[in-house]
């Protein structure tokens, strides 16, 4: 996965540096910037572990572990270059934040333990086809494929008698992403989309690998998770 990675953030910049070059005039590039809300769905938004149950890998074994996760935010910036046949090629980045579930929420707070939140950076290549009707209105659907970063915060109790250990802090973890959405154009310049995420299977390894106990045993938690996004995006 790490080459995959790399060969991933070469061609990035590559399709950058050549899009750049090769535009004749504005109109062929655009930059966007969009705000939007994204919706957990699956494994990810499930909710049926506690606040006491965590997963701290041992041996390699595997589990897959419930998101617990709520409705999040989206931030994302994207270049495009489009053709003249209304195809376009493009290079997408976001910042997907999701806190859990109100109800795991509340229990965190009952046993005073930190509340852990979910990051996803998903970095994707893909193309779109745009049709216009007039200036003031359009129509697109796209797809894509990446990878996505994924990074579970820190969650546990400050060090005491009671808990000698304290915080867990989680590894960054990589995985195969794709997307796919549709939506309208609006004067050129704002777009509203539907979008689905997946965003792969994620292992959840900390980082203070001195834990030695597991609410299900010595398991290594795999988070796979899955989105519907909703984008208003700003066009340049």
């Amino acid at each position: 996965m790490k080459n995959f990675s790399k060969k991933l953030l070469v061609a990035v910049f590559a399709f950058v540096a050549m899009s750049s070059m090769n535009a004749q005039n504005f109109n062929k590039s655009d930059f966007a910037i969009y705000l939007g809300g994204s919706l957990p769905v699956g494994q990810f938004n499930k909710c049926e572990t506690t606040a006491l149950e965590t997963v701290i890998p041992i041996e390699n074994q595997y589990e897959s572990v419930l998101g617990n996760a709520m409705f999040g935010a989206n931030l994302g910036l994207r270049y495009t270059y489009r053709f003249d046949i209304g195809v376009g090629v493009f290079v997408n980045v976001d910042l997907i934040w999701n806190a859990l579930d109100k109800e795991i929420r509340e229990q965190y707070d009952a046993i005073s333990k930190t509340k852990p939140t979910y990051v996803n950076i998903p970095i994707l290549v893909g193309a779109d086809y745009r049709y216009d009707f007039s200036y003031e209105f359009g129509v697109f659907g796209e797809a894509a494929i990446g990878m996505d970063l994924f990074k579970k915060t820190t969650e546990g109790w400050k060090v005491s008698d009671s808990h000698p250990l304290g915080n867990v802090k989680y590894a960054l973890d990589e995985s195969f992403a794709y997307e796919v959405g549709a939506g309208i154009i609006i004067a050129n310049t704002i777009s509203i989309g539907a979008h689905f995420y997946g965003l792969g299977n994620h292992e959840l390894q900390p980082k203070n690998t001195e834990y030695t106990v597991t609410y299900s045993g010595n398991l290594i938690g795999i988070e796979k998770i899955n989105m519907f996004m909703l984008r208003l995006g700003f066009h340049f």
